[in-house]
């Protein structure tokens, strides 16, 4: 870990580096370390501030981090449905029957039409350098593309989904990065009323402490019991174990 008389500074590093630092970091925190510990909290903020989060984050109420939290995941699943479908479709767009993926890219587009609400909820703070209007604008003409049999172009087809899945890809790969650096900020919802959090499933809320005192919405508030455990007297930590595949929803 460089220390502040190192010649290269953090605003030098690349995403991939400060995530080795915070690693390494991390790692040295675990063992009581007060300037790793320091070293974490302004390693994460870096990194957040490189991703495009804003900074009034930092010091925001724990329920606006929790949703936050969930409406980047919303955006992260939207656009990787979408790629998903994009790499589903390409064999029918580059097969002899073309229009046969039209159903497929009519699924891109509402998964981008997802998306760009869910990034819509994030709010116009975040910078995140995500141009969703981009993407669906390419599978919009893919599918006028496809539509028009009689004067068909493969080439045009072709050349827009390859630039779709590399935009869509490089997005995936940026809001997956955020996703865990937003996981990482600490939320503290001692006391706090969030009986009005909008959360259909639990993944936002992994490392958020809370109180005897915190209120949670009625649906989930048995799934935060079941899944907290008492850090010290009156304190718990939310832990959500990973699972592979689609997270259950909380009932």
């Amino acid at each position: 870990m460089p220390d502040s008389g190192d010649s290269l500074g953090y605003d030098d590093l690349s995403v991939e580096q400060l995530h080795q630092l915070h690693h390494s970091a991390a790692r040295e925190a675990r063992g009581g370390d007060p300037l790793a510990i320091e070293m974490l909290a302004v390693i994460g903020a870096l990194s957040r501030r490189r991703l495009g989060v804003p900074a009034s984050l930092d010091d925001a109420p724990a329920a606006v981090v929790i949703m936050a939290r969930a409406h980047a995941r919303r955006v992260c699943a939207a656009v990787g449905d979408a790629l998903c479908t994009v790499l589903s479709v390409s064999d029918r767009v580059r097969g002899p029957d073309p229009e046969l993926a039209l159903p497929g890219v009519s699924v891109i587009v509402a998964a981008l039409c997802r998306a760009r609400a869910h990034l819509a909820d994030l709010g116009p703070d975040f910078d995140l350098g995500l141009d969703l209007d981009h993407c669906l604008s390419a599978a919009q003409r893919l599918t006028d593309v496809l539509v028009r049999s009689a004067s068909f172009n493969a080439c045009e087809a072709w050349d827009l989904l390859d630039g779709l899945f590399a935009s869509l890809r490089d997005a995936r790969f940026a809001l997956s990065d955020l996703v865990l650096s937003l996981g990482d900020m600490p939320a503290d919802a001692s006391g706090a009323d969030l009986s009005g959090l909008d959360l259909h499933r639990l993944d936002a809320l992994h490392g958020v402490t809370w109180t005897r005192a915190t209120t949670w919405p009625p649906a989930i508030a048995e799934q935060v019991r079941v899944h907290s455990a008492e850090e010290e007297p009156g304190r718990l930590r939310i832990r959500i174990p990973y699972t592979r595949g689609p997270a259950r929803p909380a009932p």
